[in-house]
């Protein structure tokens, strides 16, 4: 976090609740940032309640800073000084704007939901006067948002007493606070090119109104529920009577190395268990397929060792429970052909971005939440030093994200906002061809060998599987 005595105060700005003042920074080029409430504290008797409109105010308030993340258990033993302290008092947001002239239209606005599982993470986490000189700076506005988390955000009764989603309701009540104050803040007013970033893209979709996601919950018992209100039906229905918008979406080389290094038995019995677990009981010639997919985890050549059995099953993991629902997004998406699905792959890591952890982890490759680092141009587990291969990542994966945001393609419209390599659309033809975020950027088919288009052709055609 900033110290944000350095800087002078922003204009002050009328909101539908009252003025606010904020903070510029100068040092970046005049942008700005607020942090502001969207909705009353939910504590008291709001406490598990949805989020209640503010009530108006007549001073100017002042919104030089973060406020407190939603009361959660740390994920880390130095998070409250990282983050700070966590609070009820948390249903705020920031934005961060250009100082200069709008265009008629106003600037594009990205929204960002923080991730976490629905347990845990914060907006202060993403920091500010990077997010103004890596993102704003390239002629957007920039909207982080606070919301409940844990019990606090997700527990239920299973009645009307708590029907529960508050956290979802939170993320609701924000979007309808930009939505209705954004053009103040030289925004676009219509949301028509509202543009979100790798995160929750479950709570996106779903507060959208007309679509929900999917999210890997994992095993947690405090996540969104059907509640009949907010979700009314299971994600796949609300999928389908969505209305289509232009997608970018994708994955980390190994999403579950996170989740995974070194804490399950790395041998052949468990990758063998864990390939097995992967074909669903009703298709056919079951040993065939199994020894198919089994040379996809352990190719032949590759020594039978601890750190390629580990690697298996972290690719087993990372296929079944992110690359393919991924992948099935976007072939969803695709099969309505109406708009343009963009796919990637992240591929890039600086170890020191790790922290301590790095040493003692057996794989040291990018996995879930790598690429945020450089679309935020600050370190989020741990506070890193960028070197050069870190700054031209840093550019590329904002370039690509802010172009979406304008026009909805990474590859922009301007000579000057191209990238290295262009970004081609999936098609019916390349279902699966993505960039390739690396040290060297490029277009490629290869989606993990294959693996995860196998386990959809599973998934579609139990009886006739397609294999050999």
């Amino acid at each position: 976090m900033s110290c944000f005595s350095v800087f002078p105060p922003s204009e002050t700005i009328l909101t539908t609740y009252g003025k606010v003042e904020g903070k510029r920074m100068i040092q970046t080029g005049s942008r700005q940032v607020d942090g502001i409430p969207y909705a009353k504290p939910p504590v008291g008797e709001l406490r598990f309640k949805k989020p209640m409109p503010l009530d108006s105010w007549e001073e100017v308030l002042s919104t030089r800073e973060h406020r407190a993340r939603s009361i959660q258990k740390n994920f880390y033993m130095w998070d409250n000084i990282k983050k700070g302290k966590p609070s009820e008092d948390c249903l705020y947001l920031n934005v961060f704007m250009p100082c200069w002239t709008p265009p008629t239209s106003g600037f594009p606005v990205m929204v960002f939901i923080h991730g976490g599982a629905f347990v845990m993470d914060g907006a202060s986490n993403y920091g500010d006067i990077e997010i103004c000189r890596n993102i704003v700076s390239r002629e957007v506005v920039f909207v982080s948002i606070q919301y409940r988390v844990g019990y606090l955000g997700f527990w239920t009764t299973g009645d009307e007493a708590c029907p529960g989603n508050n956290g979802l309701w939170d993320q609701l009540e924000a979007l309808k606070w930009i939505k209705g104050n954004i053009e103040r803040f030289g925004g676009d007013p219509t949301l028509d090119r509202l543009r979100k970033i790798p995160a929750d893209e479950f709570a996106v979709n779903a507060i959208r109104g007309d679509e929900a996601g999917e999210a890997d919950l994992g095993e947690l018992t405090i996540t969104p529920v059907l509640d009949g209100i907010f979700l009314p039906e299971g994600l796949d229905e609300l999928r389908k009577k969505a209305k289509p918008k232009p997608l970018l979406t994708g994955v980390t080389r190994l999403e579950a190395l996170m989740f995974a290094n070194d804490s399950i038995p790395a041998d052949a019995d468990t990758l063998q268990s864990f390939v097995r677990s992967l074909i669903p009981s009703d298709v056919g010639d079951q040993d065939k397929i199994y020894e198919s997919l089994y040379r996809r985890y352990l190719p032949p050549g590759r020594l039978a060792n601890k750190a390629t059995f580990l690697r298996g099953v972290i690719e087993v993991l990372s296929d079944r429970f992110i690359n393919t629902p991924t992948l099935l997004t976007a072939k969803e998406m695709l099969e309505r052909r109406e708009t343009p699905v963009y796919l990637y792959v992240f591929d890039f890591l600086n170890r020191k971005s790790l922290g301590l952890a790095r040493f003692w982890m057996s794989i040291v490759e990018a996995s879930h939440g790598s690429e945020l680092a450089y679309f935020f141009g600050t370190g989020i587990t741990w506070k890193f030093t960028f070197n050069t291969d870190d700054i031209e990542m840093a550019h590329l994966i904002v370039q690509a994200f802010t172009n979406f945001a304008k026009c909805s393609d990474p590859n922009g419209v301007r000579p000057h906002d191209s990238l290295p390599v262009r970004w081609n659309v999936l098609s019916t033809i390349r279902p699966t061809t993505h960039f390739v975020f690396g040290r060297r950027p490029k277009m490629s088919d290869d989606f993990f060998q294959g693996r995860p288009m196998t386990l959809l052709e599973m998934m579609e055609e139990p009886a006739n599987p397609g294999f050999s």
